[in-house]
């Protein structure tokens, strides 16, 4: 396990609380540098946002099956069930 960077950590904080818009979301994105800052984006983001927001992280070629199950089991899918 690595440590995040500052310029990590600044990341994340505005991806998940400051970002004003979509588009600006999906170009920091691009910046993201490995598997466990897209992660700790994912889990980080608030779902009032929407489907669209919380998709693009899934898309990542960071995302890895940790990070998709964490967001899956997050959205407390039992909740739905009939």
């Amino acid at each position: 396990m690595t440590t995040l960077t500052e310029a990590q950590k600044e990341r994340i904080l505005y991806l998940t609380q400051d970002c004003g818009s979509l588009l600006e979301f999906k170009n920091a994105l691009t910046a993201v540098e490995d598997n466990q800052e897209l992660h700790a984006i994912a889990t980080g983001l608030n779902w009032d946002y929407g489907e669209s927001w919380l998709a693009l992280p899934l898309e990542h070629p960071y995302c890895d099956s940790g990070t998709v199950l964490e967001v899956y089991w997050l959205g407390q899918p039992l909740f739905f069930q009939g």
